[in-house]
């Protein structure tokens, strides 16, 4: 992992060969001994490092932030309490409330199931 170095400290990337590392400078240093360094104030995570941590942190809030908005739609669809008995009309209804297949009318009834269950839970 990239780091910027902020105490000077001898440094052997291979265990063997030693460099020594000075303080302003950046290095890439094992995964596994950064935590260690870090605590002990001799390196900071580098820009880069920063930068992939905070988008993938963006990622998942947008991916929370999406499934929430799934979720709102979701329940925002009728449910009307006699559903309709052609496939095609149960169909409709049932791929608004999954992101899973609607292949037949179980999976269809399923949906809607799962759905009612949801909003049961949450009231």
């Amino acid at each position: 992992m990239r780091c910027n170095i902020l105490k000077p400290f001898p440094y052997a990337h291979d265990g063997i060969h030693i460099v020594d590392l000075a303080a302003g400078g950046s290095h890439d240093i094992r995964d596994e001994l950064v935590p260690g360094l870090i605590a002990e104030g001799f390196v900071e995570r580098g820009e880069a490092q920063l930068s992939l941590e905070v988008t993938e942190a963006e990622r998942i809030a947008r991916e929370k932030a999406d499934a929430q908005a799934r979720l709102d739609a979701r329940g925002a669809v009728v449910i009307p309490d006699e559903l309709p008995t052609k496939f095609d009309e149960l169909r409709e209804l049932a791929v608004q409330l999954t992101d899973e297949p609607i292949k037949s009318k179980d999976d269809a009834l399923k949906a809607i199931e799962a759905e009612k269950a949801r909003r049961a839970a949450a009231a």
